[in-house]
């Protein structure tokens, strides 16, 4: 058993590793103001937002960078909520958008996007959600990139708000996932990506229609991926290329968001992006088990709490150097609180996602 916690501990410790190499090869440094000329069109799948679209929409409006009109187009999934009057308020203030509205003829949003990417022919396209707040030089900033890069596809971070104790610790796992999102994407074996800070290039536009036909509720951002060589994707992590948005709003949005997650991993083809989940997974029961052995046996006291410590203490020092890049202090109490909390509530997540053969989202329900 004691072989099973130090070799988990070993390999959780060099995946850390890889990790860290990969993103101290890519700091993600700002590469400043250059002017863009293109065309830019942002693209937005929207339901039920009335709550966020107008910061969003205002967010939107203050990118820097740009120098023309920037394109908005915001396809409506049926929503039952006041969304489209407040688009139509929010227009009057937001003069650098050219602000265009579409219904949804199918439903979910992937048939919102199709029809949203159906529409545009030509430049840049920059995928967002309506609950996410673009930064000024977001956008900008994420073409200079693929520019730099001479690609056609560059993903970003998405950054939680953390006012709150609930928030602080979800943007906390948000970013230590994030980091391992990001080193895949440096090696150009995306696994993890965010559709709420996508940006491509028309000329892809095809590829990643045919993303939209996977027979699942959400994942369009990652199937997507998947589907790129390494030399036509790029990443750009750095606060001036985050959006924020609001972490889940409570253990029941968690759970949900969760089994969502969880109902594209049979869709996943390749190797790594169907081994990762798994290993991560089983990584956590094991902690979860070292946890419960330490409370269970006397034997293995001391040897089960000095693994705990390396285990920990790695996990800490990793986050306080990468999180620092986006202005969040990976905080001692935190950490530690995580690191206690994680197994337990990871393998509890997931052993309901197995189970649950359903999941709601924008007020609809979902087979898995």
């Amino acid at each position: 058993m004691i072989f099973i916690f130090v070799a988990t501990v070993l390999c959780w410790v060099g995946l850390l590793y890889w990790v860290h190499r990969k993103l101290g090869d890519h700091p993600g440094s700002p590469l400043g103001n250059t002017e863009v000329h293109d065309m830019v069109t942002v693209l937005i799948a929207f339901r039920n937002e009335a709550e966020h679209i107008d910061e969003c929409l205002s967010a939107l409006n203050r990118s820097e960078a740009i120098t023309s009109s920037i394109n908005v187009l915001l396809v409506d999934d049926h929503s039952t909520d006041e969304s489209i009057a407040v688009i139509q308020k929010s227009s009057v203030n937001c003069d650098r958008l050219k602000i265009e509205v579409i219904q949804s003829t199918g439903y979910g949003k992937k048939a919102a996007l199709r029809e949203g990417i159906e529409r545009i022919q030509q430049g840049w396209i920059y995928l967002t959600d309506a609950d996410c707040q673009v930064g000024p030089k977001t956008i900008g900033g994420m073409i200079n990139q693929a520019e730099v890069d001479n690609v056609q596809v560059a993903f970003g971070p998405v950054l939680y708000h953390d006012r709150s104790l609930w928030e602080r610790l979800l943007a906390y796992e948000n970013l230590n996932t994030q980091a391992i999102s990001e080193a895949f994407v440096r090696s150009g074996r995306p696994v993890m990506v965010n559709g709420g800070n996508l940006l491509m290039h028309a000329d892809l536009k095809e590829r990643y229609m045919d993303s939209l036909q996977m027979k699942r509720a959400s994942g369009d951002d990652v199937f997507f991926a998947q589907q790129l060589n390494q030399d036509q994707l790029s990443g750009s992590y750095a606060l001036e290329t985050a959006v924020l948005t609001s972490p889940p709003a409570d253990i029941r949005a968690l759970v949900q968001q969760r089994v969502r997650w969880a109902s594209k991993y049979p869709g996943y083809k390749r190797s790594m992006s169907r081994f990762l989940p798994a290993y991560v997974f089983v990584s956590n029961v094991v902690f979860l088990g070292m946890g419960m052995a330490w409370l269970t046996s006397s034997t293995l006291l001391n040897v089960l709490l000095l693994l705990f410590f390396v285990k920990w203490l790695i996990e800490f020092t990793f986050h306080r150097v990468w999180f620092a890049k986006y202005s969040f202090q990976a905080k001692l109490l935190d950490s530690l609180a995580l690191s206690i909390l994680f197994p337990i509530y990871f393998t509890a997540v997931g052993l309901m996602a197995l189970g649950l053969p359903r999941f709601d989202w924008k007020g609809r329900s979902y087979d898995r």
